[in-house]
Order: structure tokens, then C-alpha cells, then sequence
């Protein structure tokens, strides 16, 4: 029970999450409500894992790690049955793919994964930091995003730096001109 508790709240923080960079970016509010939606099922498919591998403290093997990369797919196709619209589906499945193209299930990379899900991706990634995971202990904003920034790649830059943008005005001025180069670009 304690472990489904974890999962439904870090997919109520990246929802929030979420709505707070859509805001940011100024989308409309039809799709700030379908990234916000997306946001907080985007782990639906985790419940249909086994537990003794989405919970377990020590390192994966490769084996269980593509087993738990599934879980992208198995959300999205369990909510395609609930007739949910299919960019909230499309989110849901692209929210592990990264701008590099590096990312899961499809290795795609920025131009053809979706705003929504670059959006989810980042709050996803910056949420997972900032709590205590089984593997980690949580790490604050600023050093979440000090990694995240080590990792621009990863991300759609204006997208990170609307993170950014957010957490300045929630946790005050970043020190970030050991990564000047990065955020030039942001």
C-alpha cells in the first residue's frame, strides 16, 4: 500500500509540475488540462508491474530494467481502452524519450516526441530527484536542477528553462554560472 501511495503522489506532483511549465510556455488551456491529465497518469502503467522488480532496492539486472521500461507502453495502451484523447495516450507513451534521442521506447528524438511529453519528461525527471526513492535519498530543487542542466541533452531547453524560471521564483535566485554555456542556450 505505502509503495501505490508513492506512485499516485509523484503523479500528483507531475501533474503539477506540468501545469506549471504549460502555464509558463503560455499554452493554451485546452492543452495546459491534457498535459496536467497526462501528467498525473503518466505512471498508470507501473501498477500492472511486478512489484518485487518497481520497488526493488537493489541495482537491475539489464532483464528487469526493459522490463520496467514497458511500463510507458502498457499505460498508454490501457488508457487508449478508456477512450482517453490520443495526445494524453501519446504523452503518456513518449514521457521517457529523451530530446537526444536516447530515451524509451523508441529511442525518437525532439522533433517528433510531443511538446506535452517533453513537458511531462522534465517535471517527471525533477519530481523523481526531489523525493526519497528507494534507490536515493532526495536531493533539493537547486541540485536537481545542477543535474538536469548536466543533462540538457536530454531536454527541450525551452522547456528546462521554464523549470527554472518556476523554481527561481519559488526557491529564489540559482547559482548556475558553472553552467553558463547550457544555459546560454536555454
Amino acid at each position: 500500500m505505502r509503495n501505490a501511495v508513492r506512485l499516485i503522489c509523484h503523479a500528483l506532483k507531475v501533474s503539477r509540475y506540468s501545469c506549471l511549465i504549460a502555464l509558463r510556455l503560455k499554452l493554451p488551456l485546452k492543452e495546459v488540462l491534457k498535459v496536467m491529465i497526462a501528467g498525473a497518469l503518466h505512471d498508470v502503467g507501473k501498477f500492472k508491474l511486478k512489484s518485487n522488480v518497481l520497488f526493488k532496492a537493489d541495482e537491475l539486472t539489464s532483464k528487469e530494467f526493459d522490463y520496467l521500461k514497458g511500463h510507458a507502453e502498457l499505460g498508454a495502451s490501457q488508457l487508449m481502452k478508456f477512450w482517453l484523447s490520443g495526445s494524453i495516450c501519446e504523452m503518456v507513451l513518449q514521457h521517457h524519450e529523451n530530446a537526444d534521442g536516447t530515451g524509451y521506447p523508441y529511442g525518437i528524438s525532439i522533433n517528433d516526441i510531443s511538446q506535452g511529453a517533453r513537458i511531462i519528461r522534465v517535471a517527471d525527471v525533477y519530481s523523481a530527484l526531489t523525493v526519497d526513492r528507494v534507490y536515493h535519498d532526495k536531493i533539493s530543487g537547486r541540485e536537481a536542477i545542477s543535474l538536469m542542466l548536466d543533462e540538457a541533452d536530454c531536454y527541450d531547453f525551452e522547456i528546462l528553462h521554464a523549470l527554472i524560471e518556476i523554481s527561481r521564483k519559488r526557491h529564489g535566485s540559482l547559482r548556475l554560472s558553472n553552467k553558463r554555456e547550457v544555459s546560454d542556450k536555454i
